[in-house]
């Protein structure tokens, strides 16, 4: 929970806390419970950089649609294209690999072939799937609109942020364990710190800092609450020192009086999602936490822990007067400013860096399936508006696909779709298209002149300015002569055509 000194309300549970660690001392021996303040502050941090080691790796959706948009690319290409990936094989056992080097293939395709392999290999694992789009008998111009969104998958497909997972993972946990065993491996079970005593390492009788004070949070946590002597136990919580095996020197019973310590502190501290900003919140309220300054005559600060009486005896474990459970560390004092130094503090904000990545990593996936979604309605929408074209058009138009008025303008287009490639354009004469190679660049491919004239000669007949039109002048007739002069098959029952 954060505590800012500018709310007017606190809630009970902190009151509670700062009544234990920020109390006045008096000359007594310390008791159960008596760090519990201080055990949950250092908890907080503790249980953020344990939670965040259940990473997975969740790239959603983005390589599975990416994929099938590849796929159903794939399944209306050019059969001999399609040869050219293999589903059962690398790059240099491919058939494109001979290819990728003429001028109808781009030097980027070693680059691009996982891609397309992997979209091949769904082609060839679900075949019926994409059954619809090869018999779809889709035009030019909605293969041309197709390759462009099969290349914004594959640009989706192959986004660096997908693959840095493991390394990213690798780092957080290595950060983590550096801040709390202060070494890159989980270090639970060895016996470490270690030293000649525990005042030596947690902190000296005459207020000097531990030797190795703030190195880990498992250290610092140790000092805090494993007991020695003097019955000097729960001192943080009901279970931690609870038993005589949790009892702690130097060295010698680490793991056993480490297990209570890391299990409760769950129960005694929230758990907030590892972030730099999350972190730093509770990093600050740690320094708050030790900065004031203890012992009967108010001399002592930056102690984790509260101090007997006048905390002569230093951090020794015992629960005796002026002897206590704690950690000193070290501060230096430059042109009058006061630093500390916390080494786990410095290294876990740099596992939270990691972390943030991570976030932004995940939020970067989410954007591309979301991009990915729309292109894939919009390669559906291929499909399903050639498949409405060709249920309302009449039959008698199907054989005439240039010659209707309302064709030329689509046709004209099919045929500049293909550019100034005379092979696909070669592949459009069943349309009218011609290539002209002296035509304007990027529609040397175009409709043919007798297409042209087709479409013309149509449109005047469908006018009515041809015999075979089928739209009257009947309105423009100002008499009846003018009107049977009008030819037209006369409708039966009637004695002429206009009446």
């Amino acid at each position: 929970m954060p505590m800012y000194r500018t709310h007017a309300k606190i809630s009970m549970p902190v009151l509670c806390i700062f009544s234990v660690v920020l109390q006045d001392i008096a000359t007594a021996d310390v008791e159960p419970g008596d760090n519990g303040g201080y055990y949950a502050s250092t908890c907080a941090i503790l249980n953020m950089l344990l939670g965040a080691t259940a990473q997975t790796d969740n790239q959603g959706e983005v390589q599975k649609i990416a994929t099938e948009i590849g796929a159903i690319n794939l399944s209306v290409a050019d059969e001999a294209f399609r040869k050219l990936i293999k589903h059962d094989a690398d790059w240099d056992g491919a058939p494109i690999k001979a290819e990728h080097e003429s001028k109808e293939y781009t030097p980027d395709w070693k680059a691009k072939y996982p891609f397309w392999r992997a979209a091949k290999q769904k082609l060839h694992s679900s075949p019926d799937q994409f059954k619809q789009w090869q018999e779809a008998k889709l035009s030019i111009s909605a293969k041309h609109q197709l390759r462009q969104l099969a290349e914004q998958a594959y640009a989706d497909y192959s986004e660096p942020t997908l693959q840095e997972f493991p390394s990213l993972k690798r780092e957080l946990e290595e950060r983590i364990n550096e801040a709390v065993y202060g070494t890159k491996t989980n270090d639970d079970d060895t016996q470490t710190p270690a030293g000649s005593s525990r005042a030596t390492v947690c902190g000296a009788a005459d207020g000097t800092a531990g030797s190795s004070a703030g190195s880990s949070l498992k250290h610092d946590l140790l000092c805090l609450c494993g007991a020695v002597s003097g019955n000097l136990d729960k001192v943080c919580c009901a279970d931690c020192g609870a038993q005589a095996t949790h009892s702690w020197g130097a060295g010698t019973t680490v793991p056993t009086a480490w297990k209570p310590i890391k299990a409760n502190c769950p129960t005694h501290a929230g758990t907030s999602v590892l972030t730099t900003a999350n972190l730093q919140q509770a990093v600050s309220a740690f320094y708050t936490t030790i900065s004031k300054k203890q012992s009967t005559t108010h001399k002592k600060q930056y102690v984790l822990g509260l101090l007997s009486g006048d905390g002569s005896k230093g951090c020794t474990g015992t629960s005796s007067v002026n002897g206590v459970a704690c950690v000193i560390y070290k501060r230096q004092t430059t042109q009058g400013k006061t630093t500390v130094t916390i080494q786990w503090a410095d290294k876990a904000l740099k596992a939270a860096e990691t972390a943030d990545k991570l976030i932004k990593r995940q939020t970067t996936i989410q954007r591309l399936e979301d991009r990915l979604r729309l292109l894939n309605v919009s390669v559906g929408t291929l499909i399903h508006n050639i498949a409405e074209q060709a249920a309302t058009t009449p039959t008698a138009n199907k054989t005439a696909d240039n010659t209707s008025p309302g064709q030329q303008k689509k046709s004209e287009s099919e045929c500049n779709a293909a550019k100034d490639n005379q092979k696909d354009c070669d592949t459009l004469k069943d349309k009218g298209c011609v290539f002209d190679s002296e035509g304007e660049k990027g529609k040397k491919c175009t409709l043919s002149e007798q297409a042209k004239k087709a479409a013309e000669n149509a449109a005047a007949a469908g006018s009515g300015e041809g015999t075979a039109g089928t739209t009257d002048k009947c309105s423009a007739a100002q008499t009846l002569d003018d009107c049977a002069k009008i030819p037209r098959t006369i409708p039966q029952g009637k004695k002429a055509f206009c009446r």
